[in-house]
Parts: C-alpha cells; sequence; structure tokens
C-alpha cells in the first residue's frame, strides 16, 4: 500500500482562478502557508498514534474506506474500527490543540543559523524551513538581509558587544554607531 500521505502531497494543487495574485496583495498567502503548517501538525500528531488508531485514521481518512471496509482489510471487528476511529479523533484533536499552544511550528533562529543559512552550510530542508519561517516573521527576514548585507566583522563586533550588555560585561569599547545608510567613511552601510 503506498504512503497515503506522501500520495495526498503530491496531489495537492492550487488554482490560480481561486487565488489570483494581483499587485503587490499576497495575503492569500499566509492562508496557503497557515493550511500547510496545520496538515504538517496533523500528520506529525498521526505518527504519534497508537498502530492500529494510525492505521485506521488513515484507512477512513486517506483513502475513504468506509468501517466495513477496514474491518475487511485489517480483519477486525466492525465496533474495534469505529472505536479506533473515534479514540482516534480525539486523540489528533488534543495533540493538534497542544502543538497549536505549544507554537512548535518553526524553531528559533539565531544569529549562528543565519551565518550558516548565508554561507550554505544548512541542508535543503534547514533552509527551506528557515526560509518558510521568513515568510512568516519579518524580523527574522530583515535579520537575514541585514547579516547578507553586512561586514561580517561589524556583524561580530555587535553581537559580542550585545551579548557582553546582555550579560552585564564591558567590552571597554566606545558606544557603538551604526550607519544605517551608506556614507563616504562606510560605503556599504548597515541595512
Amino acid at each position: 500500500m503506498p504512503d497515503a500521505v506522501a500520495q495526498r502531497q503530491k496531489n495537492i494543487t492550487v488554482s490560480l482562478e481561486q487565488h489570483p495574485v494581483q499587485s503587490d496583495d499576497f495575503s492569500h498567502l499566509d492562508s496557503v502557508i497557515e493550511k500547510e503548517e496545520a496538515f504538517k501538525r496533523l500528520e506529525k500528531c498521526i505518527e504519534k498514534l497508537p498502530d492500529e488508531q494510525q492505521q485506521s485514521i488513515k484507512l477512513f481518512y486517506y483513502e475513504s474506506k468506509c468501517y466495513n471496509e477496514i474491518a475487511e482489510t485489517t480483519s477486525m471487528d466492525w465496533n474495534k474500527v469505529r472505536s479506533l476511529i473515534q479514540n482516534g479523533r480525539r486523540n489528533l484533536k488534543i495533540c493538534m490543540e497542544k502543538m497549536q499552544q505549544t507554537n512548535t511550528t518553526y524553531p528559533f533562529y539565531g544569529p549562528e543559523d543565519i551565518k550558516r543559512y548565508l554561507s550554505g552550510s544548512m541542508s535543503a530542508q534547514e533552509m527551506h524551513d528557515m526560509e518558510k519561517a521568513a515568510l512568516k516573521d519579518p524580523l527574522l527576514a530583515d535579520a537575514i538581509d541585514g547579516f547578507r548585507n553586512a561586514d561580517p566583522v561589524v556583524t561580530d563586533t555587535h553581537l559580542n558587544a550585545i551579548k557582553a550588555s546582555i550579560l552585564g560585561l564591558s567590552l571597554q569599547e566606545k558606544p557603538l554607531v551604526v550607519p544605517l545608510t551608506p556614507s563616504p567613511k562606510n560605503p556599504g552601510g548597515v541595512g
């Protein structure tokens, strides 16, 4: 039996007539991204179900089989199949609510992650995940752009100063002045 989740992902289509891209309005992408995130959370929750619940849920929802077909396929009693699906649905709801509350959709990305991203030392999946996170988090997107355009030595100096300040340490340096626009002394600027 082919993996129903993988098959379903291959069959996802988006009609351009239903989601027209007009001018600079990409607000419809938010709902597409949210649905994709919810689907990924659902997949993770299905993986956490006990084997019999997982199998029954997949057969019922992904393959559209009725209770009788599932009972025949799995050699289980009809009442057991119904119970497994009902309990599986309840467990999925609980799991989805927990994942939504803990907001486990994206991990925290710090300066080291951004440097790895820009240097290309992340895997393609890690880069994709970070790019999706940047679509939802404008501060992350700005940080990536800032790192891309900044002098690495200056960036490290500023980050060390920020870390020292947070830890209450003194670097005995002049206060940081970060030019936001290019100037004759700093043709690259920052930002």
